[in-house]
C-alpha cells in the first residue's frame, strides 16, 4: 500500500530513486525483444494551491527519471493534467509547471487534453469570459511534443509497424453570449468529437499501411456517457476492428477493461486521486480537497487512506498487454488483446 502522506510534496528522495532504478532495471531484464513499450499515465488533476495533488508533479518526475533508464517507444499523459477549477492564467501557469518537466525527454510524447484542461467550466460557472482556447493549448504542447499539434494525430513506430491515434474527446464548439461569457454548452461534463477531427480519423485509418497494427489513446472513449458525435466515430473506428490492438482511456478513475466490436477497451485509474475506505468498507475517489470524504477521518494522515493510481510501463507484444504500476504491483494487469491478424 502506498500511503498518501508519503507523496504529498514534489520532491523525489533516495528512497525513491533506488525504488524507480529498481523498477527501471526489472523491465528491462523482462521486456521482450521487439515489443512495443510506453509509459502511460492519466488524470493528474493537478492543482498548485491544493497539497493533495503535490504528487502528481512528484509522480511525473518518477516517470522521466524512469523514461531515461528505460529508453521506451513513448510517453503517454491521457488529459485531465488540470483540475480546471481555476482562471485560465492559473492553469497556463500550471500546465507550464508539468510540461517543464517533460522538456528533459528525447523520445515521442503523446499529451491528450480532458474536460478538465481548458476550464471551460470554471468560466461557465463564474461567468467569466477567458478560458483555454484550443489555440493556447496546441501551442503549449507542441513546445513540448515538438510537432505542430492540432489536438490529435498519429505517430507512427516503423520498427514495430504500429500507428499510434490520439483523438480530442473534448473538441465541441464553444458558445458565449452577448457578453463574451461561456453558456451552458461548456459545462465540465460537455464531451464530442468535432467535424474536422472526424474527417481526419477516415484518413488516417484509411491511409494506414495493410501490415500496421493501431493502438487509440484518448481522455475518454466515443462510446458511454454522451459525446457529442460518438456513435459517428466509434462507427468508423469498430469498421477497422482486426487492425486495432487496443483503446486506451482515462476519465473515469478506475482501472477497467472490456471488449466492444472485437476491439479491447482499456481504463486506467488516475495519477494522483487517493482511494479512501469508508467505515462501511466501500471506497471512495477523494480527488481534491483534504477534508472527510464519506467516512470519518480526513484525506491525510488517514491510514484508510491510500493510493491505487499512479503511472506504469506498458508493454505490448503481439495480442499480450501487460502492465506494471510502479509501486502498485498489485494494480499489475495481463490482458489478452482481441484484435484478429
Amino acid at each position: 500500500m502506498v500511503r498518501v502522506e508519503d507523496y504529498i510534496k514534489k520532491d523525489i528522495d533516495e528512497k525513491e530513486k533506488k525504488s524507480i532504478n529498481d523498477f527501471a532495471e526489472s523491465i528491462l531484464k523482462s521486456r521482450q525483444k521487439g515489443s512495443f513499450s510506453f509509459l502511460f499515465a492519466t488524470d493528474l488533476h493537478y492543482k498548485s494551491d491544493n497539497r493533495l495533488t503535490f504528487g502528481s508533479v512528484k509522480k511525473l518526475r518518477e516517470m522521466v527519471m524512469c523514461a531515461k533508464l528505460i529508453s521506451p517507444d513513448l510517453f503517454v499523459l491521457n488529459g485531465d493534467l488540470t483540475d480546471g477549477h481555476s482562471e485560465k492564467t492559473v492553469i497556463l501557469s500550471e500546465l507550464s509547471e508539468l510540461f517543464e518537466i517533460l522538456k528533459e525527454l528525447d523520445i515521442p510524447i503523446i499529451i491528450n487534453k480532458g474536460n478538465h484542461d481548458s476550464a471551460t467550466w470554471f468560466a461557465y460557472e463564474e461567468k467569466l469570459p477567458d478560458y483555454v482556447t484550443d489555440s493556447d493549448w496546441n501551442k503549449a504542447i507542441s513546445g513540448v511534443t515538438k510537432r505542430v499539434e492540432q489536438g490529435y494525430g498519429y505517430l507512427d513506430f516503423e520498427k514495430q509497424k504500429i500507428r499510434a491515434i490520439y483523438l480530442n474527446t473534448s473538441d465541441i464548439v464553444n458558445e458565449t453570449d452577448k457578453d463574451g461569457r461561456m453558456t451552458a454548452r461548456c459545462r465540465q461534463w460537455c464531451l464530442g468529437i468535432g467535424d474536422n477531427q472526424i474527417n481526419w480519423l477516415k484518413s488516417a485509418l484509411s491511409d494506414c499501411p495493410c501490415d500496421y497494427s493501431v493502438i487509440f489513446f484518448s481522455h475518454y472513449i466515443p462510446f458511454g456517457e454522451k459525446v457529442e458525435n460518438g456513435e459517428k466515430v466509434w462507427d468508423i473506428i469498430r469498421k477497422f476492428n482486426k487492425k486495432i490492438l487496443a483503446y486506451m482511456y482515462g476519465h473515469k478513475h478506475r482501472d477497467f477493461a472490456e471488449e466492444k466490436d472485437g476491439i479491447t477497451c482499456i481504463c486506467t485509474k488516475d495519477m494522483m486521486n487517493a482511494q479512501v475506505t469508508a467505515d462501511d468498507g466501500r471506497e471512495f475517489c477523494a480527488t481534491l480537497k483534504d477534508i472527510p470524504v464519506i467516512c470519518s477521518e480526513p484525506v491525510l494522515n488517514n491510514p484508510k487512506a491510500q493510493l491505487l493510481g499512479g503511472w506504469e510501463h506498458i508493454e505490448i507484444t503481439g495480442k499480450a498487454f501487460k502492465s506494471r504500476r510502479f509501486l502498485n504491483e498489485e494494480r499489475n494487469r495481463k490482458i489478452c488483446l482481441n484484435s484478429k491478424e
